[in-house]
């Protein structure tokens, strides 16, 4: 009998002693497990059955979805990273972070039950009076670039991130949409242009509305890997192909949200900043939120104080990387 929920927690297999979420419905997957000969965690791999794993340091979390996508039965499929996490209930009262995702302190038994993720039965319950549950969509004009505060629109955000994403490339994906989706064209240049943002990649949706997510996304990804694989702009950046996937997901949920009747929720996006197992006997929650919030409140205080790309920035990031270099 098919699974009803499954979440797959993709999970980096250079990163060891983290906090795993484990229950029938999170279900933590090494991405790139097939160049991880020491699974000392014993956590299953994206490199069983159809897999793309040997990629995985081109397309990233994106690899666990591939798998996912061609080795899940479930009637309703997720992905999550192993510090992001989405809000399902809506119960973090905390501070949004600079890329538009709330932000707690660590992920350990503590947070998870606060987030109700600890309870299989509520949450397939309330996955199930969906049918999509997505993270939330964020205003660019807040958004931290390498290039300052904020754009004008989420193309013009993803330019001021050219290191990810080469800008030829934006048009590129704009051509083969249009070339191999012509339904989902007027959507992708909506989405473009417009001021809200949705990334990273984690969601929860039924079955039929995951395999097309998948076949947009990696039918216009693999055109575009035959087109850049040999070139200098992968040798660059190994993860343009997941940050291009991650921009097709926008896209795809921005035209799923606006031509289609589906029942959708919206939530919160949760980055737990330390996800390592020294954390987990700490009890203090409340205080270490605090200090959490109080963090980002002093970040946002500093990119207006001295805002990013200007010199008397640069320059204290200089200090800054000496006198750490020193102190080791």
């Amino acid at each position: 009998m098919n699974s009803t929920v499954e979440i797959y927690v993709s999970n980096r297999v250079d990163l060891k002693n983290r906090y795993h979420l484990k229950n029938k419905i999170y279900i933590p997957i090494r991405c790139g497990a097939v160049d991880d000969a020491d699974n000392f965690e014993n956590i299953a791999g994206d490199d069983t059955g159809d897999n793309i794993s040997n990629k995985a340091k081109y397309y990233s979390e994106l690899s666990v979805q591939y798998w996912a996508w061609k080795n899940s039965d479930a009637q309703y499929v997720g992905l999550c990273h192993y510090r992001r996490f989405l809000d399902i209930f809506c119960k973090s009262n905390v501070l949004v972070n600079e890329y538009g995702l709330r932000q707690l302190p660590y992920l350990n038994e503590h947070t998870v039950k606060l987030l109700g993720l600890d309870d299989p039965k509520t949450l397939q319950e309330e996955i199930m009076e969906y049918d999509l549950i997505i993270n939330e969509s964020y205003k660019t004009e807040r958004i931290a670039t390498q290039n300052g505060i904020g754009a004008r629109s989420v193309r013009e955000l993803w330019e001021k991130e050219s290191r990810f994403i080469p800008t030829f490339l934006l048009d590129r994906v704009l051509e083969l949409i249009k070339e191999k989706r012509p339904d989902v064209y007027n959507s992708a240049k909506l989405y473009l242009n417009g001021d809200k943002h949705r990334g990273y990649n984690c969601f929860i949706m039924r079955r039929d509305i995951f395999a097309k997510l998948n076949e947009f996304q990696f039918n216009i990804l693999g055109d575009i890997e035959k087109e850049i694989l040999n070139t200098e702009y992968i040798e660059e950046q190994p993860r343009c192909l997941a940050y291009i996937g991650e921009l097709l997901y926008g896209i795809y949920m921005h035209y799923e949200i606006l031509n289609n009747n589906y029942k959708i929720k919206e939530v919160p996006l949760i980055l737990m900043v330390n996800t390592q197992n020294d954390f987990e006997e700490n009890n203090n929650i409340k205080f270490e939120i605090l200090k959490s919030d109080c963090w980002i409140i002093l970040k946002r205080i500093c990119n207006i104080i001295i805002p990013f790309g200007t010199k008397r920035r640069n320059l204290i990031k200089k200090i800054y990387i000496k006198i750490k270099g020193e102190k080791k």
